[in-house]
């Protein structure tokens, strides 16, 4: 590199897509690589963001869907790959189509109208907590609200929602929802209606931690965009 300086953040990717694209940019500011799961597929061919390390990658302006963070990431003697959390039992880096396991942070980009450039978008701790998160709309015809759970929720989960490692370190906040299965706290059957719908403790100390995510139901963590690419930064 000219004058031998070294760049501290690498970048990773590159996808060039057409004019009607909307660009990602993953910056990974935490202490571990990162594994991106996305549903649909983004074709993305690089799917690990080391610390320190940026990728970018465009999709279509048709592509609504959910991305994902896994981590704890590791290829066994087979070649089977796996990861401790947000694992897609895919086998490969690539979920192809499969879902995350939760405990998982989701990031949910959808759209209920006809505009292709319209974004629905959510930093989603309904299915637990891994990676802190902060996603920020850049460059639309007018500022959009960020999101996230920048809070490292881990360190103040509750020790009967804690998922840990071999070591026993805390690697993930699981929701009450999906450990108990109750519908009440899972705001489905006779609970599903919004004046019957509250949220947990564990979804309102989830909500404290990190007010603009999606904790429960009906919280309203839910904001919208136009035109707008997407900056999304790990460990913020």
């Amino acid at each position: 590199m000219p004058g031998g300086i070294a760049l501290a953040i690498s970048l990773l990717l590159i996808l060039i897509a057409g004019s009607n694209s909307r660009e990602f940019m993953v910056d990974n500011r935490c202490n571990y690589s990162v594994w991106l799961g996305t549903i649909p597929s983004m074709d993305l061919i690089i799917f690990e963001v080391p610390p320190k390390n940026v990728l970018l990658t465009n999709a279509d302006d048709g592509w609504r869907g959910r991305i994902w963070l896994r981590t704890h990431c590791t290829t066994n003697s087979s070649g089977g790959f796996s990861c401790l959390t947000g694992d897609c039992h895919s086998g490969v880096e690539s979920c192809d189509g499969k879902l995350a396991e939760a405990p998982v942070t989701l990031l949910d980009f959808t759209n209920f109208s006809n505009n292709d450039t319209l974004y629905v978008y959510a930093v989603n701790l309904l299915h637990g907590f891994n990676v802190p998160v902060v996603v920020q709309p850049q460059g639309g015809p007018s500022p959009c609200q960020a999101t996230g759970c920048p809070e490292d929720i881990k360190k103040v989960c509750p020790v009967e929602l804690q998922v840990t490692d071999t070591n026993g370190f805390t690697i993930a906040c699981e929701s009450e929802c999906d450990k108990y299965h109750d519908p009440k706290v899972c705001c489905i059957d006779e609970y599903g209606s919004q004046d019957k719908c509250h949220p947990s403790g564990q979804a309102d100390m989830f909500k404290r931690a990190c007010p603009l995510a999606h904790t429960w139901t009906y919280d309203g963590g839910i904001f919208s965009c136009a035109g707008a690419d997407f900056n999304i930064t790990l460990c913020p």
